[in-house]
């Protein structure tokens, strides 16, 4: 699937992000202590859907499946950190109940699957991509089953990771004023098609995924006997990596806890890498989503500071470190600029 997902590919999702963009915006809350992360959640939610599908889905159609995807993600994550509920499972079926609603999101995905085979019109879609990319050693491609299996890794990984990073943004911006301020001006005039170009923008959102990272930690298994450094580890080994650590490391980082997005900009203002930092992972299991999920952070930012100021409110954000590291709310004051 990765020539699918390159640089190249995925700008003809652009118009698509910048529409669904532009028409949630329109209707965005304003006031005081407004509440952006459901808002983020929403949003990206409706941008890798309409990416997956270059269909037509009803509004009712939408809640539905992001209903159902929340209720069975909260069970995941309480059937993981309290597994003493499942000894009741055979009396409260709530497994069978998820597992249900899990059963209806694939039938549904099944079905427009089938259709786009009978069909022979082409849609620049994410599906299109899954069910034209085929096996580099057999020529073969995937099969329905696995094409559904991946389509629900993107719904997860495409809005979850996006919105938790978008929602922590939003507040670092808002208590950091000098940032905010200078950021702002900058994409006052910005083309939203060029903002994913920019290397202050792109700063912005590393700085963001540094402090903040949505994929706070990892885990890899051991394929033979092995070790590293002093440390030795068997076949089988669980090795998790601590990014959320790793990305405020006083070796690493000056100020490691301070919100400075030049950090990642050289002396010329061009963005730089910087091998500490892996909000996506490293090497070949390098999140395959990373240029469509900046690209859609890029262009939210820039329409979204052309067109509304914000202040803080005083609330703190408390961290809710699940599969993703989530903040408990984020309370905003927020005003549409004339």
């Amino acid at each position: 699937m990765q020539p699918g997902f390159h640089r190249e590919k995925i700008q003809a999702l652009f118009g698509l992000m910048v529409k669904v963009i532009d028409e949630y915006l329109a209707i965005f809350p304003m006031g005081g202590n407004i509440d952006v992360y459901p808002l983020m959640h929403k949003l990206a939610f409706n941008i890798v859907i309409k990416s997956l599908f270059d269909i037509e889905i009803s509004v009712n159609t939408m809640e539905a499946l992001g209903a159902n995807f929340d209720v069975i993600q909260n069970f995941i994550i309480k059937d993981i950190n309290q597994p003493f509920r499942r000894a009741f499972y055979p009396l409260t079926r709530k497994d069978k109940r998820v597992l249900a609603k899990a059963g209806a999101i694939k039938n549904a995905f099944a079905q427009i699957i089938q259709q786009r085979r009978q069909g022979d019109k082409l849609h620049n879609d994410l599906l299109d991509m899954l069910l034209q990319s085929r096996y580099e050693d057999t020529g073969e491609p995937m099969a329905d089953e696995q094409v559904i299996d991946e389509l629900l890794v993107f719904m997860f990984a495409g809005h979850e990771t996006t919105a938790n990073t978008l929602s922590w943004l939003l507040y670092l911006l808002s208590i950091n004023k000098p940032v905010m301020d200078e950021f702002a001006v900058m994409v006052g005039k910005m083309d939203i098609y060029d903002s994913h170009k920019s290397d202050y923008l792109n700063a912005v959102i590393n700085e963001a995924m540094r402090l903040y990272p949505a994929a706070w930690l990892t885990d890899r298994v051991a394929l033979s006997d092995d070790g590293f450094g002093e440390y030795s580890y068997p076949k089988g080994t669980i090795i998790i990596s601590f990014f959320y650590g790793a990305h405020r490391n006083l070796n690493n980082w000056e100020d490691a806890d301070v919100f400075n997005p030049r950090r990642f900009l050289d002396e010329n203002g061009k963005l730089k890498k910087i091998k500490e930092f892996f909000p996506f992972g490293a090497g070949p299991r390098l999140c395959i989503g990373n240029n469509f999920a900046m690209a859609e952070m890029c262009f939210f930012l820039c329409r979204f500071l052309q067109s509304f100021s914000i202040s803080p409110t005083g609330q703190v954000p408390l961290l809710k470190p699940l599969i993703t590291l989530r903040p408990d709310k984020i309370l905003l004051n927020i005003q549409r600029k004339k």
